[in-house]
């Protein structure tokens, strides 16, 4: 097999309510790049990461190449890196950030949240009256032009519209809700449908009505809810429809043992069951999967006394929204357990609480969050198994816990403080995301995975769901996984003792900065080596690709020069 290069990066991204962003160099890369978690200056600005992050400066969010909010979807092709505008002086970030609090009107109507009607927002597509609406919220983005950090002629594609695609095309990381807090205009007024008339149940002593969500576009399927109790327990029933469902999609929150949410995710909605509970409830949820989309969910009553109603109705109670519009929920989750994978990288272990619960799917995200110094530092990562020895273990599958693979980075905005955690310590982390989808390749006959750095966490994921949990699968997975040096190669025996153990797998480490006695490949990535490392792939074929946006690209274009269609390459991105 000739290979000839092979490019390697841990990369790992910034992203701040800027829109600004870094690579980490860190594996060898040839393309200059600043230092991990450092903020670029793309906003004309010159922040400077060693010193204290400006108090007013909220939600800096960080992405990794291990996770990311914005997959590329199979159906996204290889693009080019989007084109900064040089800013005008006076139009940086803090800047922005100081015409915010300044205290001057930015909305335009003096600061009333108003319901915008379509009609009403098309008036507004003017640069001296620019309005347009993300997600359902109207913003008066005149004051903002001209520090948009794409240009003026980018922003103002959107202006007397709903912009939510054009947003989610080009930077759909950027947090636009605190970016532009202060231009909130109002909201967008919903299109009506017509209601679906809810199915009534019978009303007794013992079962209750909680909800009937008549709200739901006749697209979705109708989500009935129901209550009923016994000496011990309280059982609440959804009725989805839904006949794919899964415990996975099901997320319970209950915080202080008496405020409950549950989130459903039913394919394209996510809809909600938001109820502070007439009693408090103890011990572990149990998620029961029936028949034709009904669950399940048991609750342990603490007093054994009767409840007269399931509780009172809370905010989201009731609602849905489309699963591209979802707003994450963030849990507070406890760190139980921490292990050295190399020098810099951590795997640690994070519990939710006793009467929680969430299952991640396989090779989605989660964003775990701390707050320091008034600020909010946001990161994405890929939930793992504990190791690649044996099925998936009892808490996992319950969805007790999680475990993250975490690098830390000296210099970093936020990795130093997560080194800094002790056990017993307490984070933040969201509802899990991500456009992978496991239906997408339970099908094929070999699967291709390339991976840099902490890029293979999700190669980790999909590896584990395919061979480990499934050992009667009939699939071939080759894991090409490149790093700077021997020591940076993370789970290097565990990946190849089970390439030595099953035959269905196959791992190639290459290095880009070997050290003198590695036998194994070395160099950087270039068309040869992607096409020697999937020549003799037969039938039905996939790939994924993890890493920095380099690296990502790179492997991305070679493989479509290689005759590989959209729709069999899924690129964990990292723009």
């Amino acid at each position: 097999m000739k290979l000839t290069k092979c490019i390697n990066f841990t990369g790992l991204k910034l992203k701040c309510i800027s829109g600004s962003q870094s690579d980490d160099n860190s594996s060898g890369s040839s393309l200059p790049t600043p230092t991990d978690e450092k903020m670029s200056n793309t906003l004309g600005s010159n922040l400077n990461p060693s010193i204290s992050v400006d108090k007013k400066l909220k939600n800096i969010q960080l992405e990794t190449t291990n996770s990311t909010k914005n997959d590329v979807k199979s159906s996204t092709p290889f693009k080019a890196p989007r084109n900064k505008i040089a800013l005008k002086p006076g139009r940086s970030l803090m800047d922005w950030i100081r015409l915010g609090t300044s205290g001057k009107d930015l909305t335009g109507v003096g600061g009333r949240f108003l319901d915008i009607t379509h009609e009403e927002l098309k008036k507004h597509d003017k640069p001296d009256d620019a309005w347009l609406s993300i997600k359902g919220r109207v913003y008066n983005v005149t004051a903002y032009n001209e520090f948009h950090p794409g240009g003026f002629d980018e922003i103002a594609k959107g202006f007397g519209k709903d912009a939510t695609q054009l947003f989610m095309q080009a930077h759909s990381w950027v947090n636009y809700e605190n970016m532009l807090k202060k231009c909130v205009v109002g909201r967008l007024a919903p299109v009506l449908v017509s209601p679906i008339v809810p199915k009534k149940f019978s009303n007794n002593e013992e079962k209750n009505i909680f909800l009937q969500s008549s709200c739901v576009p006749t697209k979705t399927n109708l989500i009935a809810y129901d209550w009923y109790q016994s000496n011990e327990d309280v059982v609440i029933v959804l009725y989805t429809k839904y006949l794919e469902i899964k415990e996975e999609n099901i997320i319970v929150d209950v915080s202080k043992n008496k405020i409950l949410l549950i989130t459903i995710y039913l394919k394209d909605f996510v809809s909600y069951v938001h109820s502070d509970l007439e009693q408090i409830i103890q011990g572990e949820t149990q998620v029961n999967i029936g028949n034709n989309g009904k669950v399940e969910i048991v609750f342990h009553k603490e007093k054994l006394i009767k409840w007269q109603k399931l509780g009172d109705s809370l905010s989201l109670n009731g609602t849905w929204k489309l699963l591209s519009d979802q707003e994450l929920h963030y849990r507070s989750c406890q760190l139980i357990a921490r292990s050295r994978v190399s020098k810099n990288t951590y795997l640690l272990t994070f519990d939710l609480n006793e009467a929680s619960q969430m299952r991640i799917p396989t090779a989605k995200h989660i964003s775990l969050k701390l707050n320091k110094n008034d600020a909010e530092l946001e990161r994405s990562y890929t939930p793992i198994p504990k190791h690649l020895k044996n099925l998936e273990e009892t808490s996992i599958k319950k969805g007790k816990n999680l475990h993250l693979m975490i690098k830390i980075y000296r210099d970093g905005l936020l990795t130093p403080h997560i080194n800094d955690l002790e056990i017993g310590n307490y984070v933040q982390i969201s509802d899990y995301y991500g456009a992978f989808d496991i239906n997408t390749i339970d099908n094929c006959d070999e699967l291709v995975l390339f991976a840099a750095g902490t890029g293979v966490t999700p190669m980790i994921s999909i590896v584990h769901r395919l061979l480990i949990n499934e050992e009667e699968k009939k699939i071939h997975v080759r894991l090409m996984f490149c790093n700077k040096t021997r020591d940076d190669i993370l789970w290097r025996e565990q990946l190849q003792l089970l390439s030595d153990r099953d035959k269905r797998f196959t791992v190639i480490f290459v290095l880009s900065e070997p050290e003198q006695d590695w036998t194994g490949l070395k160099g950087r990535v270039s068309m040869d080596f992607v096409k020697d490392f999937v020549a003799g792939t037969k039938g039905n074929v996939f790939s994924c690709i993890c890493g920095p946006t380099a690296f990502n690209q790179c492997c991305n274009k070679y493989l479509q020069e290689l005759g590989y269609e959209t729709n069999q390459v899924h690129v964990f991105a990292n723009n």
